[in-house]
Formats: structure tokens, sequence, C-alpha cells
């Protein structure tokens, strides 16, 4: 699956910010993490799904439930979404 490879690239972006002192560049790796996080999700909707019809229902049904359960699946709707639309569309 090709969204496990943007995850592993949310992991090094991960790390690098991490280990940056400077706030500007800080910021930079930040961003870039928000969009790769944002990312997995377009990437396993648009690339993945289309491997197969049951991968293709799995990530519509996953979907699905998270719209239905912004709650319990907050990390992504007030943290993910929010943020990566804070910086990339505002």
């Amino acid at each position: 699956m090709r969204a496990n490879d943007v995850l592993d690239d949310c992991r090094r972006a991960l790390a690098l910010a991490d280990e940056v002192r400077d706030e500007l560049d800080f910021r930079v790796h930040w961003v870039a993490l928000l969009a790769l996080l944002r990312a997995v999700g377009h990437v396993l909707a648009k690339v993945d799904a289309a491997s197969s019809p049951a991968m293709q229902t799995a990530v519509d049904d996953r979907w699905e439930e998270w719209r239905r359960n912004r709650r319990e699946h907050r990390i992504f709707w007030e943290f993910i979404e929010v943020e990566r639309n804070s910086v990339l569309k505002t």
C-alpha cells in the first residue's frame, strides 16, 4: 500500500522536526508534517483504494465511520484536519 510510504514519510518528518532548534526551520518541518499526515488519507482513498473493490469498500467504510463518529476520531478532525487547513488553506 502506498499510504504506508507516506506514513513512513510522516515518521521521518517528525524525527527531523524533533531535531530542529531554529523556530523558522521548525515551522517548515511542521507544515510538511501536517501536509503528509493529511496526505495519508488522500493516498489511501485515491491510490490504494483503486487496487481492488475490497480495498475501496474498506476505505469508504472507515471514512464514513470517521465522519459519523468525529468525537472518537478527534485526532484527525481536531488536529490533523484543522491544523492542515490552518497552514495550507488560510
